[in-house]
């Protein structure tokens, strides 16, 4: 996710970069395609970013739901893993 969220910083950076020379040079057909290029990138790494961390934080809250119900019903966890093990 790491990774991702890099790649998501270097798209923007980009982005700033293709938009600082379209303005200081004019805009021309090769800034247009980095833009378009970059710009989709920037939704692409979102977009994947975003799922990862909807696993992982399924993944935290599936191990969290159980432990909670039984605090909830009284059960202490340690009686819960005497009579489980």
């Amino acid at each position: 996710m790491a990774l991702l969220s890099v790649g998501s910083g270097a798209f923007n950076a980009g982005l700033v970069a293709v938009v600082h020379q379209s303005m200081v040079h004019g805009v021309s057909q090769l800034l247009l395609w980095a833009f378009v290029a970059l710009g989709v990138g920037k939704v692409v790494s979102g977009y994947y970013a975003s799922i990862l961390l909807t696993e992982a934080l399924a993944r935290l809250d599936h191990g969290a739901a159980p432990r909670a119900d039984r605090q909830a019903a009284g059960v202490s966890v340690r009686a819960a893993r005497a009579h489980w093990s």
